[in-house]
């Protein structure tokens, strides 16, 4: 049997695929069904729908006045009223969202509270101190080596090694006599030696820094500068002083 439809039926549609709520709410308001209701009728129901949803109306009278009221209505005063509809049901679903206050959950065992500082509580401040107390122990004396105590050592073994320089270098390999004549053409016989350096030193200082020997890398060059200085006045006083010693600068028959 047929079932007959009367005013105020309630009627359960299903939303199919290609279903928008504008578009319901649009041929529903044309069948005279007061949309304005639907959400009253539907508290779940939003401002969009998905297949498979049941939304609920009721059947109008249809002497009802709101239904001659509709068929009045032009097309685009039926969207205008459909819109207002949905666009109050959005108002009033942003007015309902209240902001969620999130209370963040302490761990019992940090003895915090909210509202209060942030504090550690004894065993934990042990623990820091305890931690603390041992980096400092095993780092401390790293830091203090590498910034103090090593760049001493280094500094000490250039030191060192520069010192066994300079005495490798006092070393004596070999050593000859010169002949060379005075001012006054008297003969005399001068010492040269070579060192570990490969260099052949003369008695004589330089004329720019009387602190400096006088040497040259060859035998033959160092003879050719004795032989020089002997006859140059301004060796005069060098060589007076290395007469008196009579040790490295002697006359010739002297070392025999």
């Amino acid at each position: 049997m047929a079932s007959l439809a009367f005013a105020g039926d309630k009627v359960v549609y299903t939303v199919k695929k290609g279903d928008t709520l504008g578009q319901l709410m649009y041929a529903w308001r044309v069948q005279g069904i007061e949309i304005d209701k639907l959400y009253s009728w539907n508290p779940d129901l939003g401002t969009q729908v998905k297949i498979g949803q049941e939304i609920v109306y009721y059947l109008p009278d249809r002497s009802d006045q709101n239904r001659q009221d509709v068929e009045k209505m032009s097309e685009q005063e039926v969207k205008k009223i459909v819109k207002e509809t949905i666009a109050q049901a959005e108002a009033a679903k942003a007015a309902t969202i209240q902001p969620v206050a999130i209370t963040p959950k302490v761990p019992k065992t940090t003895g915090l509270e909210m509202g209060s500082s942030v504090q550690f509580p004894g065993i934990w401040k042990l623990r820091v101190v305890v931690w603390g107390g041992l980096a400092a122990f095993f780092v401390l004396p790293f830091i203090i080596f590498y910034l103090i105590v090593a760049p001493f050592f280094a500094r000490k073994r250039k030191k060192a090694a520069e010192e066994a320089k300079a005495k490798a270098n006092d070393i004596i390999l070999e050593g000859d006599w010169i002949k060379a004549k005075d001012m006054d053409g008297i003969v005399y016989s001068v010492w040269v030696f070579k060192r570990v350096n490969n260099n052949w030193y003369t008695p004589f200082m330089t004329l720019q820094d009387k602190t400096k020997p006088l040497f040259r890398k060859k035998f033959n060059d160092a003879k050719k500068a004795v032989i020089g200085c002997m006859k140059n006045p301004k060796y005069a006083e060098q060589v007076a002083k290395l007469k008196d010693s009579g040790e490295i600068l002697r006359e010739s028959n002297q070392t025999k």
